[in-house]
């Protein structure tokens, strides 16, 4: 289930922007998980970073918290207000009381042994190993590093040519991103 916390504003000078609404986090049984909630607003905030950064940050923090009902409400509430001020500072609160420690050793393996099925979209695998990523440089700063995370996803490609092509575009652009790959990639599929 979804939150009523779609955010919407008008821009002076960058026009009118929507984001979309946040799964409902309880912390308990009914809504999502503790991992899905960070996961999929880890995800918004990337994906919104642009429109997100006109906003001062109590108010993307106050669009994350309207996302929040019942257990998980309350514990981020019980926080100072200077405390629950950003997104990071809410997600930090929430993974200190929700989520399990995961283990590197794990995480890295999954990582690493992480490809493309067979009929699995480009997108549902770049963000897979981008959530990998971030859980483990959450852990240890910088252990798996934007390169590569580059690599292994182009690496990690089942269809044959375009992982070739992806190959060939990195060499000849080696500063290019995870991110930069992942949009040529998209555009290559059209």
């Amino acid at each position: 289930r979804m939150a009523d916390n779609e955010l919407s504003f008008i821009h002076p000078r960058e026009g009118q922007f929507f984001i979309p609404s946040l799964p409902v986090f309880t912390g308990g049984p009914d809504g999502c998980s503790a991992d899905v909630f960070v996961g999929e607003t880890e995800l918004q905030l990337g994906l919104q970073k642009k429109c997100l950064s006109l906003l001062p940050p109590v108010e993307v923090a106050n669009w994350i918290i309207r996302a929040l009902e019942g257990t998980a409400r309350q514990v981020v509430l019980h926080n100072e207000h200077s405390q629950i001020s950003t997104a990071r500072q809410i997600l930090d609160i929430i993974r200190a009381a929700y989520c399990p420690k995961p283990d590197l050793t794990f995480l890295m393996t999954e990582f690493y042994k992480r490809k493309q099925n067979k009929s699995e979209r480009v997108v549902d695998y770049h963000i897979d190993l981008l959530l990998l990523k971030n859980k483990a440089n959450r852990l240890q700063d910088g252990l798996i590093s934007d390169s590569g995370a580059r690599d292994h996803f182009v690496n990690g490609l089942h269809d044959a040519t375009m992982r070739r092509g992806m190959r060939h575009f990195v060499k000849n652009r080696p500063a290019c991103t995870f991110d930069d790959v992942f949009v040529q990639v998209k555009q290559w599929q059209w």
